[in-house]
């Protein structure tokens, strides 16, 4: 009898990533600069998977958060 190996290093990856975009939605509407930094990070972390995708995912709707903070921010003063 033969038990099959199976690697569950890349579900981490996966987590992570749509950890990322969650957080950069959560983003768009509150903590827009703590969660999208962690939306950034966390799909920079997917990124080191086949889940590549994803993890420009969570990158790109972090740094719109960002963006959209500066200015924003900058057109209330």
């Amino acid at each position: 009898m033969e038990t099959e190996r199976t690697d569950n290093t890349d579900n981490g990856h996966e987590w992570a990533g749509w950890l990322g975009v969650i957080l950069g939605i959560i983003g768009l509407f509150f903590l827009p600069v703590w969660l999208g930094i962690a939306a950034v990070i966390l799909g920079i972390i997917a990124l080191k998977s086949p889940y590549r995708g994803l993890g420009w995912t969570a990158i790109i709707i972090g740094v719109v958060d960002l963006i959209l903070v500066f200015v924003i921010s900058g057109s209330l003063q």
